[in-house]
């Protein structure tokens, strides 16, 4: 059975993600180049699916699917709440968290770091601490990935390598010869 579509919970869930352009990012961190949350959702869905995609013979559709939802909503709330920096939000128990969502998490560090990475090129010195702290946070989400214990978890500076090198051909498996 189908489900119906509620056309006034999609309107306003189309309203909350159209605003998101307008809300920046970094707020309380001095950075070179502005983001808003629009643009960083965006990341973490490419993210997302480029993880799922890195170990896509291990997953269903439907796992891939909810994390391309879960990606999707991630931030949706900061449509109206505005971005929060991380230290002033509650502390998250992911263990209760479904394995979508950890994946989610993982990519939104990923986007993170990335950022942090593009920030520091540029001349900006004042991330280290939060790049170590993220790759702290990114070690303890990844424990709690159980859906298949031979994934590699490796550490936040190779992912984002391997994502910023994705159109490589030797870091993107469909186009690897097996």
């Amino acid at each position: 059975m189908t489900e119906r579509i509620n056309l006034k919970t999609t309107e306003a869930h189309l309203r909350q993600s159209r605003r998101l352009r307008y809300v920046d990012r970094w707020a309380v961190i001095p950075t070179v180049k502005k983001q808003n949350v629009a643009e960083h959702s965006f990341h973490v869905i490419a993210i997302a699916r480029w993880l799922t995609r890195y170990h896509a013979q291990q997953f269903e559709s439907s796992f891939v699917l909810g994390v391309m939802y879960e990606a999707l909503v991630h931030d949706e709330e900061e449509s109206i709440t505005g971005d929060m920096p991380t230290t002033s939000k509650p502390r998250k128990d992911y263990s209760t968290w479904s394995q979508e969502k950890i994946v989610v998490k993982v990519a939104d560090i990923i986007e993170q770091l990335a950022y942090i990475r593009d920030e520091e090129a540029m001349g900006n010195k004042t991330l280290i601490e939060v790049r170590h702290y993220l790759c702290r946070q990114l070690n303890a989400v990844w424990q709690f990935f159980q859906l298949h214990a031979d994934c590699v978890k490796r550490d936040g500076d190779w992912y984002v390598s391997q994502y910023l090198g994705y159109t490589r051909p030797e870091y993107h498996p469909s186009l690897v010869d097996q």
